[in-house]
Order: structure tokens, then sequence, then C-alpha cells
């Protein structure tokens, strides 16, 4: 299922937290358009963003799009739906910017399922710090994290849990079967999403 790719790796886009979280900082929006549309003078025909915060301006960016927009969010809700139904209490991890935006929240709920979000707690003590510790690349200090995390959730009626930050994936840990069993990676479903629509063309 290789297919062919056109890879934009744009690491001098604006923090995305910041401008969600106290409004303050630069919005990453024109950057984003900006590649956006070199991506499609390279000959896209279709673009993905595997950041699930990004997501947050995914209206505004895809306005005047000439290609087609994979959403991670949509790719989301069709992994939920091939896990659990039509109906189910979805859990999400992603960071505090994600959690904040809401848009996974306002997706799953018009989709008919209940959402169980982490507290406070387990969201400023273990995905906060745990996402920073895989960023540098101390793997096995953010696993503990995560656990804490995901347990969390599924005791607190989750069906699955979005795993919506890509570094969340790598930490947790492989020997947790109930985790691991109950995980849905967001930049999974996006990478199968991409496949499928490549493939239909």
């Amino acid at each position: 299922d290789h297919i062919p790719l056109i890879v934009l790796s744009a690491n001098d886009i604006p923090d995305r937290v910041a401008p969600i979280l106290t409004g303050e900082g630069p919005s990453p929006l024109p950057a984003l358009i900006d590649r956006r549309r070199i991506l499609e003078r390279a000959g896209a025909r279709a673009f993905a963003i595997p950041c699930n915060t990004a997501h947050h301006w995914e209206g505004e960016l895809v306005r005047d799009s000439a290609i087609p927009f994979i959403s991670i969010v949509d790719a989301a809700l069709a992994a939920v739906v091939k896990r659990v139904g039509s109906s189910g209490a979805i859990g999400v991890i992603g960071t505090a910017a994600t959690i904040r935006s809401g848009f996974y929240q306002r997706r799953l709920g018009e989709a008919g399922y209940d959402v169980v979000l982490p507290s406070p707690d387990v969201l400023i003590e273990s995905i906060v710090p745990g996402i920073a510790l895989v960023k540098k690349n101390r793997i096995a200090e953010a696993e503990p994290l995560f656990q804490t995390a995901m347990e969390n959730l599924l005791d607190h009626g989750a069906d699955c849990v979005l795993l919506a930050c890509t570094e969340v994936d790598m930490a947790l840990p492989r020997d947790d079967s109930r985790a691991r069993q109950a995980a849905i990676d967001t930049n999974e479903a996006l990478a199968l999403a991409c496949i499928d629509w490549a493939l239909a063309q």
C-alpha cells in the first residue's frame, strides 16, 4: 500500500499551544496556509497534517484550498466507528490545547458518542509532562504517566481512547494489554485514511 508522497517537514510553524491556551504569540494559521500552498504548487492532489492541535484551525486552513484535506479528526472518528460501533464513551488524551479547543468533543458529540476527558489533575500531572518527556526522547519516564492517564479514562467508563497527540503512542507501554486494546492512535488512523484516499483515486 505504498503511495506517492510529498513530505513537507515544516519545523518552523509557530507554536500551536499558546495561541489556544493564552491567546498569546503569533497564530500558526498563515504559516499553515503558506505550507499548504507549497504542497499545491508541488503537485499534491490532497494534503494532511499529522498534528492534532493544528486542526484547531482546520476550517480556515481549508477554506480556499484547491485540493482536498484529509482530516485527522475525520480519520479518528472513522476508527472509532470501526472499534465500538455507533455509540459508546470515547476518551481523549491530547495536549492541553487540543482539549481546550474542543474539536474532538464537538465531532464525537455530534456523532452521538459520550466523551470522557482527563481530569485537570491527570492532564497537568501526567499528560502534559508525558508529552514533554517524549519530545526529549525520555520515553521510559513518560510511560507510567501515560499509563496513569489511560487507566483514569478507562476507569471512568471510556470504551476506547483516542491518542490525540503524536507523542502518546510512542510512550504507551507495549505490555499494558488493557491500554493497548483500548487505544486508537489518531496518527495511524490518518495514515490509513491517506492510503484509502490514494487507492480510491
